[in-house]
């Protein structure tokens, strides 16, 4: 399976567009199905796609899942549960049928589905976000391609960028990521040494030790010697002799 240039026509450059196809889930033409997200291992259904797709058996059809699901922040949530339905790709001749396993996430998003690696390699796909198509191994066993929709993807990725979380607002989002201004200059302020004490007052020494003119200095007399000697019984005066200039 190769792409050719033939498979760039139609589509608008340059772009950094997802790839969002379409396909039959359970007998239902679903919309917004994200194809091209290989950091995903599992395949995965939004609360408002699998409250669409009227199952009979509804919520009795799901069966618990007790593992989290781990999102790009680290924060884990526990799916509402998994199924596994028919899904098929293309039309016809170059159709692929098979049944996937899905997680039910109990939240909202801008897609429907999204399609992880077990599906993708199932069917044999290779997916081309530069050419917006995906190129897959039909029932009939032909390498067969099915073209993605560039302005459903660029939509969706705009809403998902700008879309705020729930009780939260841009505002609240620049308060969390910074600190107030008045904090940091607080610690800037601690951090600095003090600007009342001027280096001047640090380093200044006396420019002399002479003592001032109206000090009176005091006479102190000096010994003799001569006498020191006794202070050290067993030395020789002629080893050890200190003189006074």
């Amino acid at each position: 399976m190769t792409f050719t240039a033939d498979d760039c026509l139609g589509t608008q450059y340059k772009h950094d567009d997802p790839l969002v196809i379409e396909m039959d889930l359970n007998n239902h033409n679903v919309h917004k199905v994200l194809l091209v997200d290989r950091g995903s291992a599992v395949n995965i259904i939004f609360r408002n796609c699998f409250e669409q797709l009227i199952l009979e058996e509804g919520e009795e059809s799901l069966t618990k899942v007790s593992y989290p699901l781990i999102g790009f922040k680290g924060s884990a949530t526990i799916p509402r549960g998994k199924i596994t339905l028919p899904v098929t790709i293309g039309q016809g001749l170059a159709a692929r049928n098979v049944r996937e396993e899905f997680l039910v996430m109990d939240c909202d998003s801008v897609y429907n589905v999204i399609m992880g690696r077990t599906m993708i390699h199932k069917i044999q796909a290779i997916p081309s976000t530069y050419h917006q198509m995906m190129m897959y191994v039909s029932d009939a066993s032909f390498a067969e391609r099915r073209t993605g929709d560039q302005e459903v993807a660029r939509s969706t990725c705009h809403t998902a960028i700008r879309k705020p979380k729930l009780g939260d607002s841009p505002e609240d989002e620049d308060e969390k990521s910074f600190p107030p201004r008045e904090e940091n200059e607080a610690k800037r302020r601690k951090a600095e040494p003090s600007s009342l004490v001027k280096p001047a007052e640090v380093d200044a020494r006396p420019e002399t030790l002479s003592p001032e003119p109206d000090q009176e200095m005091e006479d102190i007399p000096l010994e003799d010697d001569s006498d020191r000697t006794a202070d050290m019984p067993g030395i020789d005066s002629e080893m050890i002799c200190h003189k006074l200039c």
